[in-house]
């Protein structure tokens, strides 16, 4: 899609959320959070493919291994410090700093372009 048909399908999207469901809010924000992919690809396709160059190595990583599925919590913590210490940082609450850091990571449009259904489910995740 170009940058028109992901404004006008959000704009679509937007408009049949207020309109079509005002007694059914959950599906009335479920069509918001779709909108609100379309607004993050338009934003994408503004930047002409610029999208991935704005994440930085370590918010690649850090959404790399939120990808990966995890048997033991251990393990994942395990890898969250080794990509915290991979990039420079040291300290012992490691995986405090991680968890801000990917909490910003997650606000920026660059991430939702470069993995947007994983950004969607750590930030619902995030809310709940």
């Amino acid at each position: 899609m170009n940058l028109t048909d992901e404004l006008a399908t959000a704009e679509q999207l937007h408009d049949d959320a207020t309109h079509y469901m005002p007694g059914r809010p959950e599906m009335a924000l479920a069509l918001a959070a779709v909108a609100l992919g379309h607004l993050a690809a338009a934003a994408a396709i503004g930047q002409e493919g610029v999208q991935d160059d704005a994440l930085d190595d370590l918010a690649r990583d850090m959404l790399d291994l939120e990808a990966q599925r995890f048997k033991y919590t251990g393990k994942k913590r395990e890898a969250q410090d080794q990509v915290m210490r991979a990039h420079g940082h040291t300290g012992q609450s490691l995986d405090i700093r991680y968890t801000q850091i990917l909490n910003q990571v997650l606000e920026t449009a660059a991430a939702a372009a470069h993995a947007p259904a994983l950004v969607d489910r750590l930030r619902k995740q995030r809310a709940s």
